[in-house]
């Protein structure tokens, strides 16, 4: 049952987020580099440097229950973890940065189609995070 709740909670977060960065060589302090940072730390499991790269309470409330579901059952580590790490192998499609906000297009193969999707950021005390 645990297994299924977490399967579920990281293809409902994969859907709402789906973003990440990959291909090309991306500068540090980018909002691309932002995105791409994020999805490597949730596949690798860090939830908590994942927690620091967003800026929306609801999304890092999402992590801590992902991280505590974890915690009870650490099988779902792996299984996380692979959930995350096609979407962190994506492309980088474009990035537009306008002022304190920017836009991050993204491509990459789900189940073996391709996926583009859009991820907002915000620049908050010159750190950019994710804000969708």
């Amino acid at each position: 049952m645990k297994k299924s709740v977490c399967m579920l909670f990281c293809a409902v977060f994969c859907t709402l987020l789906s973003f990440a960065a990959g291909g090309k060589e991306i500068k540090a302090g980018t909002p691309a580099h932002c995105v791409k940072t994020f999805y490597t730390c949730m596949a690798n499991g860090d939830f908590a440097k994942a927690q620091k790269l967003i800026n929306t309470k609801e999304l890092q409330d999402m992590i801590k229950l992902l991280e505590a579901l974890v915690k009870e059952t650490p099988d779902l580590k792996k299984d996380a973890g692979a959930e995350f790490s096609a979407i962190s192998k994506c492309e980088i499609v474009s990035e537009k940065i306008d002022g304190n906000t920017a836009k991050v297009v993204i491509s990459y193969q789900d189940k073996g189609k391709e996926k583009k999707d859009t991820v907002n950021l915000k620049k908050i005390n010159g750190i950019w995070k994710i804000d969708d």
